[in-house]
């Protein structure tokens, strides 16, 4: 592995370990055990978990042929009852929220731009023009 690949890979391990971290408090805070005396075998801990749908998504692979510490369908389950407590949604506006109160200015929002020479136009409004790149799937 050369330099570069390295420093690249060092320079992503604290934001991934940040996401990780900021599901985790979620997780937490969203779905807290009620009693912790009647927790019984408990096999894989909320960091696993975390870890396992982060990389189903990361590697763009279905939840059956994830081949990790968990089971894929484990991770389908836990994945949907996070999508259905609101983990995901909470974790982003916290995460929001860090990033706001950290930049310096709010000037940087003011101007914000989207390159949309590829994004279809789908209500047809009569002052677009024809996109000669896109042409319903097909390129030039």
């Amino acid at each position: 592995m050369d330099y570069l690949t390295f420093h690249f890979k060092k320079l992503l391990i604290e934001p991934i370990n940040n996401l990780i971290n900021d599901l985790i408090k979620a997780v937490e805070f969203l779905s807290p055990v009620k009693n912790e005396k009647y927790r019984r075998n408990v096999k894989y801990s909320i960091k696993d978990y975390v870890i396992g749908i982060i990389d189903v998504i990361k590697h763009n692979i279905s939840w059956n042929s994830y081949n990790g510490y968990i089971n894929g369908n484990t991770l389908r389950k836990k994945h949907n009852e996070w999508c259905k407590l609101g983990i995901y949604e909470y974790a982003y506006k916290k995460t929001l929220n860090k990033y706001i109160n950290n930049v310096s200015s709010v000037k940087e929002f003011k101007y914000q731009s989207i390159d949309s020479t590829f994004i279809e136009d789908i209500n047809g409004s009569k002052y677009a023009t024809y996109n000669k790149v896109y042409r319903y799937g097909t390129d030039l």
